[in-house]
């Protein structure tokens, strides 16, 4: 009586869409920001994760962390800041983009 179209493919972010999965907010907000992003990298097709406002949560000694552990599981992250922060580490590439859309490369 009624048409249905079908997926030949099982897409896993379906599923977790459909089961409200969500990570538990317990605990060190990095650690959490870490697994979730190792999780979704590990289960679903995202290639690259983006993040604003990232220095504003996190100190340099976590962000340092933060690091190392993307580049240890090979996950890529676009950080997008509202402001210039005057310590850039190791890891960090800094690209300004100003009001004409003009690219800065610090």
């Amino acid at each position: 009586e009624f048409d249905f179209s079908f997926k030949d493919e099982i897409d896993i972010t379906d599923i977790l869409k459909m089961q409200n999965f969500k990570p538990s907010v317990d605990g060190d907000l990095l650690e959490k920001l870490i697994d979730y992003i190792t999780v979704v990298k590990k289960y679903s097709t995202v290639k690259c994760f983006i993040l604003t406002n990232i220095h504003n949560y996190f100190s340099g000694l976590e962000l340092e962390q933060f690091y190392k552990e993307l580049i240890y599981k090979n996950i890529t992250v676009l950080l997008i800041e509202n402001q210039k922060y005057f310590e850039t580490f190791q890891y960090e590439k800094t690209i300004i983009v100003d009001e004409d859309l003009c690219e800065i490369v610090d």
